[in-house]
C-alpha cells in the first residue's frame, strides 16, 4: 500500500490519530485492503510492545516541581476567602462557590503543568505513554497519581469544599482518606445499581423501536428538518450533516450554481464545499418527516453508519437506534468507579489582557451591576460593544465585548498583562446539572443582633425583613449568653456581680389558686417527684332526690330534683377555659305538654358569656317578657287508615287510644293526612262551631286574639285567652276557638345547693334564661317541651387548664330515699407539662416547698424551677426581651469583652464603631477578634466581641435587629445553585424522564402566544405578569418564590419560559397546538403536525444535551427514530360520525385519512399527545409485543374484549409465533420484488386500461427476469 500511495508519516500516533488513519484507509482503499492494513498495524504494535516491556515503577511517578507554588497560591487565596466570609464581606454560599472555583482552577492548571512537565522532561515515561496513547488510563487518573486528587463528592453527589491536595504518590492523610471514601463507595454502589437502570432503559427503547425497519426506497416527501451552522450547536457541521440525504438542492450563494442536488447523499467533499461557501441553512431529510406509515424509507434514513453505504431495505434501524442510545448509559456508569468519585467541573471561560495599560469603556457599552456567584461586585454588558486599552506605547487597542459578559475591571483603571478582564456569565436558560438548594445560616455564638451601615450600627425602622431581601445586608451578633425564660420569672442574678457555677439565674414559682390538701405523685421505680395535686371540696346543703340513667360503661343522664318545680340537669362543661357550667336549672312551670306555636314579646339576642357555644340558636329573655303558646300535637306515623279508631275531624279525649299502642296526650279535634296510609296526625285543642250564616263576617274575625269575657262575633263566649281560626272541611266552614297559654317571667328564686367553703368562697351563679324556642316557630312533635332554662356556672376556682371537678353522691341504705351530693375540685401540677418548652432544654432544678398530705391556703407557693448557670464569670449587663410568644434574657459577661491598650492616643477610632477581624491598629497591632467598640477612653479601647454575617440579595432573614439569638440557632437562609458531580449517573434519570415524558414537579411558566410584557406586579404570595398580545390583556400568575426570566417591556414569543424551572413537554405541546389552531388558517391536522414537529426538536435537543455534557456523541437519526415513536399519536376529543369513542388514541396519519374519507361535516376532533416510551409500547396496534413487554394480563384482557387482530408486523410478534422476522433476508419473503422497482403510470387506472394491467406487469416481469440472477417465482 505504501509503494502505491507513496505516503510517509513520521508523527506520534495516539488513539485519535489511529482512528483517522484507519478511516482514511477504509475510505480510499476499500474494506479488504483496510482490514489487511489494520492487521499489519496490530502485528507491528504487538512486536514493539513486546520488545519495549513497558511497566510501571514507583520511580515513574514523578511529581512536577511547580505543584508546590500552585498549592501555596491556592491555599493563600482560600485563606483570604475564608477571612472575607468571617468579616461578612461575602456570604457562606459565596465562600463555598469561591473555594470550589479556586480548587477546580488549581487542579486544571496543575494538570496542564503536569502534561508539559512529562512532555518536556520525560516523554518516554511509562505512565505518560500509556495514558496519552490511549492504551490504558486517562489524564484524570494520571492527575490523581502525580498531581492532586482535587475536589471530592459526598454520597449525595454534592461537592465537599475541602480539596485533597495530596496525590497517591505522596500518600493520603487520615482526613483525605475519609473524604475519598465517600466518592469511592458511591462509585461501587452506582456500578452495581445504576447498571440495572441503564439496562432497563435499553430494554424499553428496544421495545418501542423494534418494529421500525427500512421498508421503502423513497416516501417522496418534500419535508425535512433545517440544520443551520451555529457556534452554540452541540456538534460540528460535519457531524450533523454526514450520512444524511438532502431534501432540497443547495445553491452557491449569490448564484444559481447547484452544489448539491435533492436526494443526494451528503459526503465529506460536499461538507467541505458547504463549509467553504458558508451556507447558513440546509434542509435535510429526517426520520421525523418520513411519510411511511409504520416504518422508514431509505432516503429519509440516509447512510448506514456501520458500512458507510446507503442503508439497505429490511435493515432493523429501530433496534440499532435503541442500542445506540442505551449503550452509553451502561458504559458510562463505570465512570465514577474509575475516577474514584473525583469532581471534574467545567472551567469558567475567561479573557485575559494581552498587555498592560489603561482601560476605558466606550460610550455605547451598556453595563449593569452584577454580583458573581463567589461574591465579587462587577458589571455585566447588556449589548455587544468594545472597550479600549491604551498601552504604554500610547497605542489604542480595542477589545470586543460580547453581550452578557462579566467585566472584572472598572472603568478608567490600570491593568496588568495577563490580568483577567472578562468572564462568561452563567447562561440563564441552559440545561445544566446545577440544582436549587437552600443554605441555612447558623450563628457561631449567641448574642444580640444589630444591623451595620457604613461601619456603625443602623436604625432599622424603615427596613422590611418579612420578605426576601431586596439588597445586601450585614448583620452582627454581639456576643452574649441567651437564656429562654418562662413568663413571670424572677431574676436572681444582678449586673456587676460575680456568678458561680450551678447558681440560680432565674426562678419560676408554682402557685396554687385553691386551698386544700397536698398529694405528691412519685415514680414507682425511682421515687422521683412527677407532680402535685391540691384538692378541696364543697358539701351539699341538703339531701336531694337524684335520678341516674346509666349503662354498663357510664352514666348517660343525671337529674337532681330540688323541689316540686325545680330540677337540675347535671351536664358539666367548660366554656372558654374559664367558665365552668355544672348544668341547667329547669322550672316545670315553663314546660309544655306537647308541641305547638310560640310567639314571644320583649326578647333580645344575648351577649352575656360571649360564647358561640352557649348562645348558639338560643335567645335571652328579659324579666317581664311574655311567651304565647298555642298547643298542637303532631304525630308522625305510617299506619293504615283502617287501624284508626277515629275518623278525620272527630273529637277525642285525653288518654284515648288513637291507633294501636298510641294514646292522645291532649284533648282536641283530630286531623289525618293521607289516603290509605296515614303519615301525619294532628290534634288541635279547643272548640269548633259550624258556620251557616254571616260567613264573610266571621272571615274578617279570623286570626285574631280574644281575651276571657269577650264575645266572638256577638255569639260565642270566650272563657280563656283564645285564637280564632276559620277552616274549611268536607265542604263546610268551621270556626275554631283555640286556647292560648301565656307564660310570664319574673325573678327566679332558688335554694342554696352547696355550703360555703371558708378557704374558697364559691357561689353558684344562675344566668339569664336560655330560650329554647324562637318567635313564630312551630314545633311538630307530641312530647313535652322545656321552653327555657338557666345555666348554672361556677367560675371562682377555675383559673387554669389543670383543674379537675368531681361530683360525689353518697347513697343511703333505704331505697327511694334522699341522697347527699358533694363537689370535689382539685388542681394538678404535672411538672413535665407545666415547664415551658423554652426552658426544658436548659439546666433546671426543682425546689419542692410543701410536703405530702399538707394543707395549704389559696395562692400559696408549692415549688419553684431554678434555671442554673453552668460557668463562673462576672456579669456586665442583663437584658430581657418579651413578646406574646416567648421571653429571652441576654447575659453579657467579662469573657464577651476585650480590652485593648494602644501605644498612642492619636487614633481615629470612635465609640460604637464596628471593627473587623484581622484589622491593623496603630503600630501594626493586629486584632484577631471582631466586634463593637463599646468605649474609647484615651488609648484604652473596650471591644464587645461579635461576628458579622452577610446576607445577599434574595436571602430570607429569620431574625430582626434587636432580637436575641442562641448559639447554633437559624439566622436565615440563602438560595443558591449547587453544583453536583456531572457524570452519566445523574444524566440517566434525566434521560429516562424525557423519554418517559414525565411531568416535572416544579415546571416553568410558559407564554401562550407572542406578546409584550406590559407590567409585572408583586403581591404577598403571587407574581402577576400582565401581557398584551393584541387589544386585550392576558394575565399569568406564579408563586412569589419563583425567579422570573423576563423583564418589563420585553417581547416574548410562544412557548418562551417566563420563570426558571424545567419545561413540561405536555404543556409545551398543548400551547403550540392551541396557538396554531387558533390562527384559523391551519386545519386541525396541520396544527397537530406543526406542534408535534416543534416538540420533537425540543426533545431531540434535550436528550442530545445530556449526552453531549458527558462527551458522548450519538447520531441524531437514532434519537429522531425514538422521538418519532413518542410523537405520532392523537387523542380523540370528538368522534363525529365514526365508531371511535372519546379518549381513544390513534395515529395522526390514521386520523387524517379518516377525516379525508368522511364526506360529512361531522369529522374527528382530536389533539396531539406525547406518550412515553413505555406507554407508546403498550399502545401499539398489535397485542403480542405489548403483552411480552409488561402488564401482560391487562394487555391480553383488553385484546380479548376488543377482539384485536395482530398482523405480525414487528420483529417480536414473528419471533413469538415462530415465523421469520420481516427484516434482513426475511424482508423479501412475502413481497413481490418487482413491486418496489416498477413505476406505474401517473394517470388514474380506469375500466379501459384495467384489463391491460396484467399484460403490462407480465412484460415488465420478463424484462426483470433477465436482469435478476437468482430464481424468480411468479
Amino acid at each position: 500500500m505504501l509503494r502505491k500511495s507513496k505516503i510517509f508519516s513520521n508523527n506520534i500516533i495516539n488513539k485519535k490519530e489511529l482512528k483517522k488513519i484507519i478511516e482514511w484507509a477504509f475510505n480510499n482503499y476499500g474494506q479488504r485492503k483496510a482490514a489487511y492494513f489494520v492487521d499489519q498495524l496490530k502485528e507491528m504494535g504487538f512486536k514493539y510492545a513486546t520488545k519495549s516491556g513497558i511497566s510501571i515503577s514507583i520511580e515513574d511517578l514523578r511529581i512536577p516541581a511547580s505543584k508546590v507554588t500552585l498549592m501555596q497560591s491556592a491555599t493563600k487565596e482560600v485563606f483570604f476567602t475564608e477571612s472575607r466570609a468571617n468579616n461578612g464581606a461575602i456570604t457562606e454560599v459565596e465562600r463555598f462557590q469561591k473555594i470550589i472555583s479556586i480548587w477546580n482552577r488549581t487542579s486544571e492548571e496543575l494538570k496542564e503543568r503536569l502534561i508539559d512537565f512529562l512532555k518536556k522532561n520525560d516523554p518516554l515515561n511509562s505512565v505518560y505513554v500509556m495514558a496519552f496513547s490511549g492504551a490504558r488510563g486517562n489524564i484524570s487518573q494520571v492527575r490523581q497519581l502525580i498531581g492532586m486528587r482535587g475536589l471530592m463528592s459526598d454520597p449525595n453527589g454534592q461537592i465537599i469544599d475541602r480539596a485533597i491536595t495530596a496525590n497517591f504518590r505522596e500518600g493520603l492523610s487520615i482526613t483525605d482518606y475519609i473524604i475519598s471514601s465517600y466518592g469511592a463507595r458511591k462509585g461501587l454502589v452506582d456500578t452495581a445499581i445504576k447498571t440495572a437502570d441503564s439496562g432497563y432503559l435499553t430494554r424499553r427503547l428496544v421495545e418501542v423501536a423494534q418494529s421500525i425497519i427500512i421498508s421503502q426506497l423513497d416516501c417522496q416527501t418534500k419535508r425535512g428538518i433545517v440544520l443551520q451552522q451555529d457556534s452554540k450547536e452541540f456538534l460540528s457541521t460535519k457531524e450533523l450533516l454526514y450520512g444524511r440525504i438532502l431534501a432540497s438542492s443547495i445553491y452557491k450563494p449569490k448564484t444559481k450554481e447547484i452544489i448539491g442536488f435533492r436526494n443526494q447523499l451528503v459526503t465529506s467533499s460536499l461538507i467541505e464545499q458547504i463549509i467553504k461557501f458558508n451556507i447558513p441553512k440546509i434542509l435535510i431529510r429526517s426520520p421525523l418527516t418520513c411519510e411511511c406509515r409504520r416504518s422508514i424509507c431509505q432516503q429519509c434514513y440516509g447512510e448506514n453508519l456501520a458500512s458507510g453505504n446507503l442503508v439497505e431495505l429490511g435493515e432493523t434501524v429501530g433496534l440499532i437506534a435503541a442500542q445506540s442510545i442505551g449503550e452509553p448509559g451502561t458504559q458510562l456508569t463505570m465512570r465514577t468507579f474509575h475516577t474514584g468519585g473525583v469532581f471534574t467541573g467545567q472551567l469558567t471561560r475567561q479573557g485575559r489582557a494581552e498587555c498592560s495599560g489603561y482601560v476605558i469603556f466606550l460610550p455605547n457599552l451598556k453595563v449593569i451591576p452584577y454580583r458573581t456567584s463567589y461574591g465579587e461586585d462587577v458589571v455585566m454588558s447588556e449589548n455587544q460593544s468594545s472597550l479600549k486599552i491604551i498601552n504604554y506605547a500610547n497605542k489604542d487597542i480595542k477589545v470586543k465585548v460580547e453581550s452578557r459578559t462579566l467585566i472584572l475591571v472598572n472603568n478608567h483603571n490600570y491593568i496588568k498583562r495577563n490580568q483577567v478582564l472578562f468572564e462568561a456569565a452563567p447562561k440563564i436558560k441552559d440545561i445544566n446539572l446545577a440544582q436549587k438548594e437552600i443554605k441555612y445560616i447558623y450563628v457561631k455564638e449567641g448574642g444580640e443582633i444589630i444591623l451595620e451601615r457604613n461601619g456603625f450600627p443602623q436604625n432599622c425602622e424603615s427596613e422590611d425583613f418579612t420578605r426576601r431581601s431586596k439588597k445586601n445586608y450585614i448583620f452582627w451578633v454581639l456576643s452574649g449568653r441567651v437564656f429562654s425564660l418562662s413568663f413571670n420569672t424572677n431574676l436572681k442574678a444582678r449586673k456587676l456581680e460575680k456568678i458561680y457555677k450551678n447558681q440560680a439565674l432565674a426562678q419560676s414559682k408554682i402557685i396554687t389558686t385553691i386551698g386544700g390538701f397536698i398529694y405528691i405523685y412519685r415514680c414507682q421505680l425511682t421515687q422521683r417527684v412527677m407532680g402535685l395535686k391540691v384538692q378541696n371540696s364543697f358539701q351539699g346543703q341538703n339531701n336531694f332526690k337524684i335520678f341516674l340513667e346509666n349503662n354498663n360503661l357510664e352514666i348517660l343522664h343525671c337529674k337532681i330534683y330540688l323541689s316540686h318545680n325545680h330540677e337540675i340537669i347535671l351536664k358539666p362543661k367548660l366554656f372558654q377555659n374559664r367558665i365552668f357550667s355544672i348544668g341547667f336549672l329547669q322550672n316545670n312551670k315553663y314546660k309544655t305538654k306537647t308541641g305547638g306555636y310560640f310567639y314571644i314579646s320583649n326578647y333580645y339576642k344575648p351577649n352575656l358569656l360571649k360564647s358561640n357555644e352557649i348562645n348558639k340558636l338560643n335567645y335571652k329573655l328579659k324579666f317581664g317578657s311574655t311567651i304565647f303558646y298555642m298547643p298542637e300535637a303532631t304525630i308522625q306515623t305510617n299506619t293504615n287508615k283502617k287501624d284508626f279508631r277515629f275518623e278525620d275531624g272527630s273529637y277525642i279525649e285525653r288518654h284515648q287510644e288513637i291507633f294501636p299502642n298510641y294514646f292522645a296526650t291532649i284533648a282536641g279535634f283530630l286531623k289525618l293526612e293521607g289516603e290509605k296510609q296515614i303519615k301525619c296526625v294532628t290534634i288541635k285543642p279547643g272548640e269548633k262551631y259550624l258556620l251557616k250564616d254571616n260567613i264573610d263576617f266571621f272571615r274578617a274575625l279570623s286570626e285574631q286574639v280574644y281575651f276571657p269575657g269577650e264575645l266572638a262575633g256577638n255569639q260565642f263566649s270566650i272563657k280563656v285567652l283564645s285564637y280564632l281560626e276559620i277552616i274549611a272541611h268536607n265542604n263546610n266552614i268551621y270556626l275554631y276557638i283555640r286556647p292560648i297559654i301565656r307564660y310570664e317571667f319574673t325573678t327566679l328564686s332558688y335554694n342554696k345547693i352547696l355550703k360555703s367553703n371558708i378557704f374558697n368562697i364559691t357561689n353558684l351563679k344562675i344566668n339569664n334564661f336560655n330560650l329554647r324556642v324562637s318567635s313564630g316557630q312551630q314545633i311538630q312533635i307530641d312530647e313535652p317541651i322545656q321552653i327555657l332554662d338557666s345555666t348554672i356556672t361556677i367560675d371562682s376556682f377555675l383559673q387554669s387548664n389543670d383543674t379537675e371537678v368531681l361530683f360525689e353522691f353518697k347513697e343511703v341504705k333505704r331505697k327511694n330515699s334522699y341522697i347527699k351530693m358533694n363537689l370535689f375540685y382539685s388542681q394538678n401540677f404535672i411538672f413535665d407539662n407545666i415547664i415551658p418548652n423554652e426552658i426544658k432544654k436548659t439546666d433546671i432544678f426543682l425546689n419542692l416547698i410543701v410536703e405530702d398530705n399538707q394543707f395549704t391556703d389559696p395562692y400559696s407557693i408549692l415549688a419553684s424551677f431554678d434555671t442554673l448557670i453552668q460557668f463562673n464569670n462576672f456579669v456586665y449587663t442583663i437584658k430581657t426581651k418579651r413578646n406574646n410568644i416567648k421571653s429571652n434574657m441576654l447575659l453579657t459577661t467579662k469573657s464577651d469583652y476585650q480590652e485593648i491598650f494602644l501605644d498612642t492616643h492619636n487614633h481615629q477610632y470612635k465609640q460604637a464603631q464596628l471593627i473587623y477581624r484581622n484589622s491593623l491598629f496603630p503600630n501594626n497591632v493586629c486584632i484577631k477578634n471582631s466586634g463593637l467598640l463599646k468605649s474609647v477612653i484615651g488609648n484604652k479601647i473596650k471591644l464587645h466581641l461579635g461576628e458579622p454575617y452577610f446576607f445577599s440579595k434574595g436571602a430570607l432573614i429569620r431574625k430582626l435587629p434587636g432580637d436575641y439569638i442562641k448559639k447554633q440557632e437559624n439566622f436565615g437562609q440563602l438560595i443558591y445553585e449547587r453544583l453536583k458531580t456531572g457524570d452519566i449517573v445523574q444524566g440517566l434519570p434525566k434521560i429516562a424522564d424525557i423519554l418517559e415524558a414525565r411531568r416535572p414537579k416544579i415546571e416553568a411558566l410558559l407564554s401562550t402566544r407572542q406578546s409584550f410584557i406590559k407590567a409585572i406586579k408583586y403581591t404577598d404570595e403571587l407574581i402577576i405578569i400582565i401581557t398584551k398580545p393584541n387589544r386585550s390583556y392576558e394575565y399569568f400568575t406564579t408563586p412569589r418564590s419563583e425567579r422570573l426570566l423576563i423583564k418589563k417591556y420585553e417581547s416574548i414569543c410562544i412557548g418562551q419560559p417566563l420563570t426558571e424551572g424545567p419545561l413540561n413537554p405536555h404543556t409545551l405541546l398543548h400551547i403550540y397546538f392551541h396557538y396554531f389552531y387558533s390562527l384559523g388558517t391551519l386545519s386541525i391536522y396541520e396544527s397537530a403536525y406543526r406542534s408535534l414537529k416543534k416538540l420533537q426538536i425540543f426533545l431531540l435537543m434535550s436528550v442530545q444535551d445530556i449526552y453531549m455534557s458527558q462527551g458522548v456523541i450519538i447520531s441524531g437519526k437514532h434519537v429522531e427514530l425514538i422521538v418519532r415513536e413518542m410523537t405520532h399519536k392523537v387523542y380523540i376529543e370528538y368522534p363525529g360520525k365514526t365508531t371511535f369513542l372519546p379518549g381513544d388514541i390513534i395515529d395522526l396519519d390514521q386520523a387524517q385519512y379518516i377525516n379525508e374519507s368522511l364526506k360529512t361535516r361531522y369529522k374527528l376532533g382530536f389533539r396531539p399527545i406525547l406518550l412515553g416510551i413505555t406507554k407508546s409500547s403498550l399502545k401499539t396496534d398489535g397485542f403480542l409485543a405489548a403483552a411480552s413487554f409488561q402488564e401482560t394480563t391487562r394487555v391480553l384482557t383488553h385484546a380479548a374484549l376488543q377482539g384485536k387482530t395482530d398482523w405480525l408486523r414487528g420483529l417480536k410478534e414473528n419471533a413469538i409465533t415462530g415465523r421469520l422476522i420481516p427484516a434482513g433476508t426475511g424482508f423479501y419473503l412475502d413481497q413481490d420484488i418487482t413491486y418496489n422497482k416498477i413505476l406505474l403510470p401517473n394517470r388514474l387506472i380506469n375500466k379501459q386500461n384495467n384489463l391491460n394491467l396484467k399484460k403490462q406487469l407480465r412484460s415488465k416481469q420478463k424484462q426483470f427476469k433477465n436482469l435478476i440472477k437468482f430464481k424468480y417465482n411468479y
